[in-house]
C-alpha cells in the first residue's frame, strides 16, 4: 500500500504517477515493469518512487484495489438505476467497463 508521503502529494501529481504506472502495466508484461520504467514515465526519480511505495508489487496491488472499489461503487449505483433488472444492469456495467478501461 502507499506510504504517507503519497497521500500528501497533490491530486494532480498523484494522478500523473498512477496514470504512468497504469500505462506501464497495460503496455508491458508484468515482469518487464520496473521502478525505473514507472519513474521515467512519471518523470520522477527512483527515490521519489520509494517515497510513495516500497515496490512495484505494492503499487500494482494499490491500483488493483482502487479500481475494484470504484467498480463496486459504480455497480451499486447501476443496479439501482436498473430497477434490479439483471439484463439492464449487466448491459450498463459492460458499457461502464468499456468506457472506463478501454
Amino acid at each position: 500500500m502507499p506510504k504517507k508521503m503519497f497521500e500528501n502529494i497533490s491530486e494532480e501529481k498523484r494522478k500523473i504517477f498512477i496514470e504512468a504506472a497504469i500505462s506501464e502495466f497495460t503496455n508491458k508484461q508484468f515482469n518487464e515493469v520496473s521502478i525505473l520504467s514507472i519513474s521515467k514515465k512519471a518523470e520522477i526519480s527512483r527515490g521519489t518512487f520509494y517515497n510513495y511505495f516500497d515496490s512495484v508489487d505494492l503499487l500494482f496491488e494499490y491500483i488493483f484495489t482502487t479500481v475494484k472499489k470504484e467498480r463496486a461503487k459504480k455497480a451499486k449505483l447501476l443496479i439501482k438505476e436498473s430497477n434490479n433488472n439483471l439484463f439492464t444492469f449487466v448491459k450498463k456495467l459492460f458499457i461502464f467497463d468499456y468506457d472506463e478501461f478501454k
